[in-house]
């Protein structure tokens, strides 16, 4: 039974550091979900990377049998679980269908299946409260692990917080890109009128993509704000997945259209989320990722 009890243990630590490492490979959707929450970008950010590292401290703690004195680690690690559940249930009550983040984008999930996981959780961390009181190591071991545990955290830590993408690929005046929107044959446009400012970003996203959606999310957020930011978007896929994608996360349909084939494959370098910063047809950058850094040089684009 007593193994039994410290398998229990090591599942829930398990789940905790696959959380945190799975996280920690694509970050940026995450800091979009803080967003909502925090105004502040640049918080938004470090909130993310503190607590991607809480989630790896607790998972290492778990994996260790370290319960603290009166079980403090269970009772701390239940409440961020329900600090979880309501930021799900949020999202759930907003019709919001996409990937909630809970592991990153190496394995999507719902707010529903992220609430019945923690919820599995709760009933583990009950469990453990109730019938299993830890190991008991020695001083020297429990010295040990500490600081296994303590240098652990601390360096992925620094490495997230050393890891921030902040490429916007400038190019040279004889190097821009032509989008060439004149010659576009559009597929099923949501106005019958295209309209292209002189000044403003590009996107060329796919239905089926998660990170299109991840930068679907953002875009929205900034035209939300700025009603004025000039957006113009093709979507890449067929009329029930961009009409999901656009319901998903309530795109602005304005200036939105499908585009499909090699019309969509040359001008999104068949990479996507493609995202440009243009005058006209003309691209002035390319943004690679969507950090803090990058959607601040977005939404300055048409200031400057």
């Amino acid at each position: 039974m007593k193994k039994f009890r410290i398998a229990l243990s090591v599942i829930v630590g398990l789940v905790f550091v696959l959380s945190a490492i799975t996280k920690s490979i694509s970050l940026d959707g995450l800091e979009v979900e803080v967003n909502e929450i925090i105004p502040s970008y640049g918080l938004s950010v470090v909130l993310v990377r503190l607590l991607v590292g809480i989630e790896l401290l607790i998972g290492l703690v778990f994996l260790a049998n370290l319960f603290l004195k009166n079980n403090l680690l269970l009772k701390l690690t239940a409440l961020l679980l329900l600090f979880f559940n309501v930021f799900l249930v949020l999202k759930l009550l907003k019709g919001d269908t996409a990937n909630c983040q809970c592991f990153g984008e190496v394995l999507p999930m719902t707010a529903q299946q992220s609430l019945f996981k923690n919820f599995v959780l709760l009933a583990l961390l009950f469990l453990l409260a109730k019938y299993h009181t830890a190991i008991e190591y020695s001083k020297k071991i429990q010295i040990v692990l500490w600081s296994l545990i303590s240098v652990s955290t601390f360096g992925f830590l620094l490495f997230l917080m050393l890891n921030t993408n902040e490429e916007v690929i400038e190019f040279a005046a004889k190097e821009r890109p032509n989008l060439q929107f004149d010659s576009l044959r559009l597929a099923k446009p949501y106005l019958s009128q295209m309209e292209v400012s002189d000044k403003g970003a590009v996107l060329f996203l796919s239905a089926t993509c998660s990170h299109c959606i991840e930068a679907a999310k953002i875009f929205t957020k900034i035209k939300a704000e700025n009603k004025d930011f000039k957006l113009l978007t093709f979507i890449n896929g067929d009329t029930a997945d961009v009409e999901k994608f656009m319901n998903s996360i309530h795109y602005p349909k304005q200036n939105t259209y499908m585009l499909l084939g090699k019309e969509f494959v040359s001008r999104s370098g068949n990479t996507f989320p493609a995202i440009y910063l243009s005058k006209g047809d003309t691209v002035y950058k390319r943004v690679r990722f969507l950090g803090s850094y990058q959607i601040g040089e977005i939404k300055n684009w048409q200031k400057k």
